[in-house]
């Protein structure tokens, strides 16, 4: 049995990703399922998930060694009824720098932004590609945000975890 990091469930629910360590290499998978049809569509890069808000397209973080990228790919019914050639690689979306682990993310309310919990920093990363990716000072391995925006929890490994307010960026807890 593979171990689960964690699941994500699409908002329409119709597809299941879950992040495992590998049986088949060094890097982790992040497996996607058919929930209606109930059956492993394919085995994607990446130990976290997020989908976006319109169950259109899944993110995966990869965050081990020169891996510490996010990757999109296009998880339509349409492409997913017949993936074009290269599909299971997806897009790069965002390139970690040296020595920085990108952790887990989480997509905020306006559907486009996709926070990053790094070991370095906390990043905003446009998914669109719009707006260049965005940095907050502030270590995470996990990061969570309230649904109106205003608070931003971050926990680092073997420290308490931390909610901050994203008007001026102060701890209030």
């Amino acid at each position: 049995p593979l171990e689960a990091w964690g699941t994500w469930v699409s908002p329409d629910n119709r597809l299941l990703a879950i992040g495992t360590s590998s049986d088949r290499s060094e890097v982790d998978d992040c497996l996607l399922w058919d929930l209606v049809e109930g059956r492993e569509l394919a085995r994607l890069t990446g130990i976290s998930a997020q989908f976006s808000a319109d169950s259109q397209t899944l993110f995966t973080i990869e965050r081990y060694g020169h891996n510490n990228r996010v990757r999109s790919f296009d998880v339509s019914a349409t492409t997913l009824a017949n993936p074009p050639a290269g599909w299971e690689t997806g897009r790069v979306v965002y390139r970690g720098g040296p020595g920085e682990a990108v952790n887990t993310g989480v997509l905020a309310s306006d559907g486009r932004t996709l926070v990053i919990a790094a070991t370095d920093a906390v990043i905003f990363l446009d998914t669109l590609g719009e707006q260049p990716p965005r940095t907050w000072g502030k270590s995470a391995h996990v990061v969570g945000l309230s649904h109106d925006g205003r608070w931003i929890t971050t926990m680092l490994h073997n420290h308490l975890p931390v909610i901050w307010s994203t008007a001026d960026g102060r701890a209030v807890f």
